[in-house]
């Protein structure tokens, strides 16, 4: 389904601005006021959104700092709501805001690790097309929507804030590194074409150009994404607030803090200025936990930091402000993570929509201080189950939350009560292997279903035929809809099919992926899977010779595909852009032979996937494939043996 049916679906009736207002007030009576002076007008409020990069849990005054002074963040808690169990979605910076502006997992994104900007190795992948985003729903509500600061969500043309939504853009311009730059002077893209040169700090920079952008649109709602860099690496603020602090680590973070404190500051006394208070809403909340300092206790009572998945990396500060809405100064303790805002201000506009179109749920019956039994939004104590992953050089890392309980897998298994153990010093899977077991149950029945991609058939070409989730190739071949989930440069990637062949004696193409991966059967009927990538030999690649790895059953008597299938066929890549990229080959569930890429990544340059030849009929398989499916993820041996279920992708 493509991007603009899904937001008409998304969007029933809303697509004029005056729809959305009625809509809104509908929605909101002004019986359901909680505390404070009713809104201004009946205008759907606007929203800003501020997230700093790796914030510590405890950087806040409102959240136990001691060292570090934040007078406007924390005024805006007295005058909004705490949350004390908000979680990012990810340990890293780009799958938690990628999630942000959709409401899904990093998971079904097919982002799981930093999407670089480094020139040379600019990632290939982005939020895909697929899914409708947060700004573009808003604006199809009648908003103006801007976005301003860090970007990390694809550095291509096509993932830029303008095609994702965004009717105005700030960000850095990309150079060597897209987030560590000096904070200072930075170059910048404005509304993804103009770039400048800015002056002064970059926290500041994006802080005026947000007050601009309300001012400019103060007199319609408006949608302003800010997106700090402060307070990462590296630390650096300006010289009289930098000189507050000892020229210890510590001092130069808690500056920094305090600096992105008034700049938020500056934000609020805009929104006042403006007369706005009373009808926008105001969040303010982190990617992922801190990065450690010795000399401070950045992410409080917690253990871990960022990019890990223990409390201290991704349980994050939470505040969120609507005078007249929501109670000032309460605290929730209801269980949370960063893409349930998404479906919440989806509920705040009045969008219709589904459970399903949202990993997410909406918090705003918890802004609204619910009474309703059963709560719309139950307790951290009810059963919602949420899941987090963290790509390591070798491994899938991975964490559970569910109730009390907190299951974390980094090499091993560890099972935590974060109630009674929020430091998570001490292991329960031993004295609780009941609960254990269960959290990695519904952990494994979530992982293959979530990095699934839904395909799209687009072109039907020679003999081939669709019937249902069969593919009768004949000879033929089709073309799936270009997504960048099915390039391996930045993740893993895995392909599984049950293959009927009519006949055997002749090399036959499966699938493939021109320039990237063909996936073939020999004429003895071994399998085969040819990877393509840059040969890193200087004279090699002056003779424009790439590099050709090939994976191919060896060994006498190793597994054949006849024509007594069907046989499940399918092959794992793990694009690993720290180390060495890992490829697996399966037939029937059994590895036939793997092998070890010695390079850094894979630098494939992805497309369309074909389902047979691309290019010659003559070398398509002669027969049939059904339950096709490619995931956003590395599979094992009893993955990839059963069957996917079901049929995917529009046909």
């Amino acid at each position: 389904m493509k991007a603009a049916e899904l937001r008409r679906r998304l969007i029933p009736g809303l697509h004029r601005v005056l729809g959305a207002f009625a809509l809104w007030i509908a929605v909101f009576a002004p019986a359901e006021l909680v505390a404070g002076d009713a809104p201004s007008d009946t205008s759907p409020p606007n929203i800003v959104v501020i997230v700093l990069d790796d914030l510590g849990y405890s950087s806040f005054g409102v959240y136990g700092a001691t060292s570090i002074a934040t007078p406007h963040v924390d005024a805006l808690a007295a005058e909004g709501m705490r949350f004390a169990r908000f979680y990012a979605n990810s340990t890293l910076c780009s799958p938690t805001r990628a999630s942000l502006l959709t409401g899904r997992y990093p998971t079904v994104l097919g982002i799981n690790s930093v999407l670089s900007g480094r020139m040379g190795r600019a990632s290939l992948r982005g939020i895909p097309d697929a899914f409708p985003t947060l700004p573009g729903v808003l604006r199809e509500s009648g908003y103006t929507t801007g976005h301003f600061g860090k970007w990390h969500l694809g550095v291509l043309p096509r993932f830029q804030p303008g095609r994702r939504g965004f009717d105005h853009s700030v960000v850095p311009a990309h150079s060597r590194a897209n987030a560590g730059d000096s904070y200072f002077d930075r170059k910048i893209l404005v509304d993804g074409t103009t770039a400048e040169a800015s002056i002064g700090h970059f926290t500041r920079v994006v802080t005026d150009r947000t007050i601009a952008f309300m001012e400019a649109n103060r007199e319609r709602p408006f949608f302003a994404n800010v997106w700090y860099n402060a307070p990462h690496k590296p630390i650096m603020s300006p010289r009289a607030w930098k000189e507050r602090h000892p020229a210890t680590p510590a001092g130069a973070y808690a500056a920094l803090v305090e600096y992105a404190d008034a700049q938020i500051g500056r934000l609020l006394a805009a929104i006042d200025r403006l007369k706005l208070r009373d009808r926008t809403i105001v969040v303010v909340t982190s990617d992922n936990g801190a990065t450690t300092i010795p000399e401070l206790s950045l992410n409080g009572p917690y253990r871990g930091e960022k990019g890990k998945l223990y409390e201290g990396g991704i349980r994050v500060p939470m505040i969120a402000r609507w005078p007249g809405r929501i109670a000032a100064g309460s605290v929730t303790d209801t269980l949370h993570a960063t893409f349930d805002l998404f479906p919440t201000f989806a509920d705040v506009v009045g969008v219709q929509t589904q459970a399903s179109e949202f990993d997410g749920r909406s918090m705003l019956g918890v802004w609204l201080g619910d009474t309703t039994d059963p709560p719309a939004t139950p307790p951290v104590s009810d059963e919602r189950t949420l899941f987090f992953e963290s790509k390591g050089s070798r491994e899938l890392r991975f964490a559970v939350r569910r109730g009390r309980w907190k299951l974390v897998h980094h090499k091993t298994i560890e099972l935590f009560d974060v109630e009674a153990d929020p430091g998570e010093m001490f292991d329960r899977s031993g004295s609780e292997p009941k609960v254990a077991a269960e959290l990695l149950s519904a952990y494994q029945q979530w992982r293959v279903p979530a990095a699934r991609i839904a395909y799209t058939v687009e072109e039907v070409r020679g003999d081939a035929q669709v019937e249902g989730s069969a593919y009768r190739l004949h000879g033929g071949a089709i073309t799936l809809a270009d997504d960048q989930r099915f390039n391996p440069h930045d993740g893993d990637f895995s392909f599984t099919g049950s293959v009927i062949v009519d006949e055997i004696g002749a090399w036959q193409t499966v699938a493939e992926q021109p320039g990237s991966w063909r996936l073939a059967i020999r004429a003895n009927g071994a399998p085969e899977l040819l990877i393509r990538h840059p040969n890193r030999d200087r004279r090699a690649r002056r003779r424009g010779k790439p590099r050709e790895v090939t994976l191919a059953t060896t060994i006498v008597g190793a597994g054949r595909i006849g024509t007594d299938g069907p046989h499940r066929l399918g092959f794992t890549i793990e694009g690993n852009s720290r180390g060495n990229s890992l490829v697996w080959l399966y037939l029937d569930g059994v590895l036939q032979v793997t092998d070890v890429l010695g390079i850094r990544s894979l630098s494939l340059p992805g497309g369309p996937v074909h389902l047979g030849s691309a290019t010659d009929p003559a070398e398509s398989l002669r027969g049939t494939l059904r339950d096709v499916a490619f995931y956003v993820r590395a599979l094992d041996a009893d993955e990839m043996a059963r069957p996917a279920a079901g049929s995917v992708g529009s046909r």
